[in-house]
């Protein structure tokens, strides 16, 4: 009897786990699940044509770009920060690119923001320019910056597009170390700086300056961003066992950020109001973009700002008259 018994416990227990064993019931595939397959293991290779050029994304495709750098022209632009040591805070970060239709003809053009030295701050050498490059249409790009007027000759941190006036022409907002510019497209291939007019010119450093309406009124209003104070002639110096390095921005004196709104002036005259925040100690992230190793302010740090900036403009106490 025992021994019955024994043998039934034994045949439980190997049904157990005979069918903990079993595989599982397959889930039905969905559509997404079916969709992701297909974008993770594709079904059909890639086809070339004569030249062995993709014509059809059957999956990873190498050589789907070419690096036309020097054909197109571009290539005549150098950008400038500093020296190689970057002995300073200042000649971390870089510039800015922005892709503008300038002339309205439907082709995208290119303006490339340059750096400085602090040579050059302090007028001991040329201050690098900034370039525009006019699309030819033909995949070769012209530089037209000195007949355009936008060589800002400023140590740049930012560029931002913006048809701030509703004329249907895109203008262009520089945030620099120093003072910014603001130039208005004249239509006929020309700028003007009108920052000072505009009361956008600020001081101090700049960086990643952005347009937006933010009070849905139709036209664009400006937020630019504050950095770091700095001063040229007695930059911070850091030791990291022993070696004099670049301080980061932790523990220097922050920038206050900026809010503009704009009034609908003329162009002439586009005075805005303004909102200043008292500057937030900068939340830190170490970031690496294109080769560069550079410290700015997380994303969350700015859209706090932002928030503080709208807040004050709805209360009128806390926004200054009409700026000239």
């Amino acid at each position: 009897m025992r021994s019955s018994v024994a043998v039934l416990v034994v045949l439980d227990l190997l049904v157990s786990l005979s069918a903990q064993q079993a595989s599982p019931p397959q889930a039905p595939v969905s559509p997404e699940t079916s969709y992701m397959r297909v974008l993770l293991k594709p079904t059909h290779p890639p086809l070339f044509d004569a030249q062995h050029r993709p014509i059809t994304a059957g999956g990873f495709v190498e050589g789907a770009f070419q690096d036309i750098t020097h054909q197109s022209g571009v290539d005549k632009f150098q950008h400038r920060s500093g020296t190689p040591t970057k002995s300073t805070i200042i000649e971390v970060p870089g510039s800015g690119v922005a892709l503008l239709d300038y002339d309205n003809d439907g082709w995208l053009d290119i303006y490339l923001l340059n750096g400085s030295t602090l040579a050059a701050l302090k007028g001991q050498e040329p201050a690098p320019r900034a370039m525009l490059l006019h699309n030819n249409h033909d995949g070769t790009f012209t530089d037209v910056t000195n007949k355009a007027g936008v060589a800002n000759e400023r140590w740049g941190f930012g560029v931002a597009i913006g048809d701030y006036d509703n004329d249907g022409w895109p203008d262009i907002y520089v945030a620099n170390f120093g003072k910014n510019r603001l130039y208005h497209n004249n239509h006929d291939g020309t700028f003007t700086d009108v920052a000072e007019k505009a009361g956008v010119a600020l001081g101090g450093w700049s960086a990643g300056p952005s347009w937006g309406d933010y009070d849905h009124d139709g036209r664009l209003d400006l937020f630019v961003p504050g950095y770091a104070k700095f001063d040229p002639d007695n930059p911070p110096s850091c030791d990291f066992q022993g070696i004099k390095v670049s301080c980061g921005p932790l523990g220097m004196v922050g920038e206050p950020d900026h809010l503009f709104h704009n009034n609908g002036a003329s162009k002439r005259a586009f005075p805005m109001r303004r909102a200043t925040m008292a500057s937030l100690q900068p939340l830190l992230t170490l970031t690496t973009m294109a080769g560069w190793t550079c410290w700015w302010p997380m994303i969350p740090a700015r859209i706090i700002s932002i928030a503080i900036a709208m807040t004050a403009h709805s209360r009128t106490s806390a926004i200054s008259p009409d700026l000239p």
